[in-house]
């Protein structure tokens, strides 16, 4: 799945300064726009090294063995109040977990097939508000993690 054009395991540093501008080299790299933040994690200088950051929000956390300054994943915190219905998505192509122990209304929908995912927060029986999507690596390119997973 990619978002803007940048696909995880396919786009690096590079492509994502020529779209949203140059920014630190922190890991992940933070662009707050006018209707969403957008978080971007990047390979590092060893591949399959896990590294920990406070500020990353993206499970799963996986080190992936490729080429140093590419895109690993993707997170866009939106902004505007969307409702989960109206995204009128094949909710049977996505499983339901829990998205913080600490938040019993917070639920992210995975489809682990095509590397995304939508966190929601669950409001009453018919409104989940959307919080955020998820752009991980697809399921055909678990080849290229790393060996200790």
């Amino acid at each position: 799945m990619e978002w803007q054009g940048i696909v995880p395991l396919k786009s690096k540093r590079a492509d994502v300064e020529r779209l949203l501008g140059p920014n630190d080299t922190s890991n992940p790299v933070i662009y707050r726009l006018q209707n969403e933040t957008v978080f971007i994690e990047y390979s590092s200088n060893n591949p399959c090294r896990r590294e920990s950051s406070s500020e990353w929000i993206l499970p799963p956390r996986e080190t992936w063995n490729v080429p140093v300054d590419t895109v690993v994943g993707i997170y866009v915190l939106d902004h505007k109040q969307i409702l989960f219905s109206d995204l009128r998505l094949d909710v049977s192509a996505f499983r339901r977990v829990h998205g913080d122990d600490d938040l019993p209304t917070h639920f992210v929908y995975i489809n682990d097939e095509g590397g995304f995912g939508v966190d929601v927060f669950y409001k009453d029986k018919d409104r989940e508000s959307v919080d955020g999507f998820h752009y991980w690596p697809e399921a055909k390119q678990r080849d290229r993690l790393c060996p200790d997973h």
